[in-house]
């Protein structure tokens, strides 16, 4: 026989939580996967080919060609050039060096090397009749130019003063010493003695204190012998040797 409750008790019984049940411990299956099928028919792959083809034909059409390209740059290639270009000749800075001094003035190409002769003329108070003038030991023409000569601001043209003008019992000779710039240019009889020669030789390089040898077709030349002796002529070359 079950014990009798009281009012009080049965009203608490009453609001108890029910209890809950025991959860299954065992693993659920993994949820199905859902294929996702490909919808695009054949049709609408071929719809998009032949949208990207035409977006092709349409680039190159577009697009100049490579030749045409070519074409068109060349004919739109203009050259200007400006008349006083080709009108205005160049100038440059000649140097002259004469007795070992170095002179500096502006000419352009299309002058006359007798503007250089004249320049040094003054420059040395002499008689422009009396100078000759050398580049790279080639004797040069007055009435010529720079430009046929092709001098450059490089180039150092050298000036020789000629100690007396050439006439009929006169001749130039020249004197050459190693150094290039050792070159001059003198004046003598034919019938006087060498020695004159030898003697204006070393005044004009300083060397009157040293023995120089003279030589002229490889023989050595005797002060007291002239040059109507060695059949020398105007622009003959005597060596001279320290």
């Amino acid at each position: 026989m079950s014990p009798k409750l009281s009012d009080s008790e049965e009203e608490v019984e009453k609001h108890e939580t029910p209890p809950i049940p025991a959860r299954d411990r065992s693993p659920s299956p993994p949820p199905a996967l859902s294929v996702v099928r490909n919808t695009r028919s054949r049709g609408y792959m071929k719809k998009i080919r032949e949208m990207d083809k035409t977006l092709k034909d349409l680039g190159a059409a577009i697009s100049p060609k490579k030749g045409s390209q070519d074409e068109d740059f060349d004919d739109d290639v203009i050259i200007l050039t400006s008349p006083t270009d080709c009108d205005t000749p160049q100038e440059i800075t000649v140097k002259v060096r004469c007795h070992a001094d170095l002179f500096r003035f502006p000419l352009t190409m299309a002058d006359p090397l007798q503007k250089v002769v004249d320049h040094m003329a003054r420059k040395l108070n002499v008689c422009s009749s009396r100078l000759i003038l050398f580049l790279r030991d080639v004797e040069l023409n007055p009435s010529e130019t720079l430009q046929h000569h092709n001098v450059s601001i490089t180039d150092i043209i050298d000036c020789i003063e000629v100690t007396e003008p050439a006439t009929q019992n006169c001749i130039n000779l020249r004197v050459q010493g190693k150094d290039k710039n050792s070159m001059q240019v003198i004046g003598v009889q034919k019938t006087e003695p060498l020695k004159n020669l030898m003697d204006k030789y070393k005044q004009l390089m300083d060397l009157k204190w040293k023995k120089v040898v003279f030589y002229f077709d490889g023989q050595e030349l005797s002060p007291k012998s002239t040059a109507q002796d060695h059949d020398m002529e105007t622009d003959d070359v005597i060596e001279a040797w320290v």
